[in-house]
């Protein structure tokens, strides 16, 4: 099986000027996730559960000692592994709402927070969310609006993350 592995490095810093890129980057990487997932979805029904369906649970990412890589997994690896972390389940979830549900201007949604790290130094940590667009008539209960008036979803929460 081919599996190919992109090292970003526009992603990886920590310093305020790259961060931008950093978020757009991984923006742009979310989506191609998203449209990946959708184009199995679309070629093979039935094959997917419904993410909430699935048996599908929430796992942190596990790096190895000393290494910040990070391994995301299409909606096929998450079915077969039974396991996903944040992006994996948001791009999932996406896809499962564009694709089989209609809400096509659902998009992943990168949410920033920082933390001053033991030794003094900041570090930021991504968690990628659901975006729902405003104005529809019903959301469902995991969807809730931030203090920015945001309509999101966090599909880890839901599947185990604590």
């Amino acid at each position: 099986m081919y599996r190919p592995t992109f090292a970003i490095f526009a992603i990886g810093h920590e310093d305020e000027a790259a961060l931008g890129l950093a978020l757009e980057t991984m923006g742009d990487l979310l989506l191609a996730l998203v449209n990946i997932n959708r184009r199995y979805m679309r070629r093979f029904p039935g094959q997917i559960p419904l993410l909430y369906e699935g048996g599908i649970r929430y796992e942190r990412m596990k790096p190895a000692e000393g290494c910040e890589d990070d391994y995301w997994q299409d909606c096929v690896v998450c079915k077969d592994l039974r396991k996903a972390d944040c992006e994996d389940l948001a791009c999932y979830r996406v896809a499962e709402l564009q694709e089989r549900l209609g809400v096509l201007d659902a998009a992943p949604h990168v949410n920033l927070s920082r933390r001053i790290a033991s030794d003094g130094v900041e570090e930021h940590q991504y968690h990628v969310l659901v975006r729902w667009p405003e104005g529809l008539d019903v959301y469902p209960k995991t969807v809730y609006i931030d203090d920015k008036g945001r309509y999101l979803e966090d599909p880890s929460r839901v599947l185990g993350m604590r």
